[in-house]
């Protein structure tokens, strides 16, 4: 475990998560706002990256596993992506299983992993950008605090809404 808030813990991905990562990341309805080929083929070459991608020194991606603290059983992933020490900043995004969604888990986990990037990781900003049909995410970063930078056209898919909050914000 790398650090836990009330409900929930939050740790490393492993070999052992295949299967849960694997099954988030190819359903249609979780993976909708997020523009990959989730197709199982793909899905699986995506997790190999990822593990070696979050292996290297001072890597530039992370991958934390979200568990529920009773049971241990996963909820979700938090990514931290695009991690630039020199200029200390550093993407957020989450993905949740369907039955952990709702009930204050979305605002729980940004919340203890913004602490852990700004306390633990001497990170000072911090963005986030989704598709401005996210309205989940959009009311999530803006109840947390991140204020609007822009919004751009970042891929042929869909428009995209651009937050970032700062460790003053906080």
């Amino acid at each position: 475990m790398l650090f836990e808030s009330e409900r929930l813990t939050y740790r490393n991905l492993t070999n052992y998560d295949k299967d849960f990562y694997c099954a988030l990341y190819s359903d249609d309805e979780l993976m909708r706002f997020i523009e990959i080929d989730n197709a199982n083929s793909k899905v699986e070459g995506y997790f190999e990256n990822t593990l070696k991608a979050i292996n290297k020194p001072k890597p530039k991606y992370k991958l934390f596993v979200i568990e529920q603290k009773q049971s241990s059983i996963p909820l979700g992933v938090m990514g931290i992506d695009n991690i630039d020490y020199p200029q200390s900043t550093a993407d957020i995004g989450i993905i949740l299983t369907r039955h952990a969604q709702g009930k204050n888990i979305p605002y729980e986990a940004t919340m203890a992993t913004l602490k852990y990037l700004l306390d633990t990781l001497n990170i000072q900003h911090v963005s986030a950008s989704f598709q401005t049909m996210n309205k989940p995410i959009l009311r999530l970063v803006e109840r947390i605090g991140f204020s609007r930078v822009q919004k751009t056209d970042k891929s042929q898919n869909a428009p995209h809404f651009s937050y970032t909050i700062s460790k003053q914000t906080l």
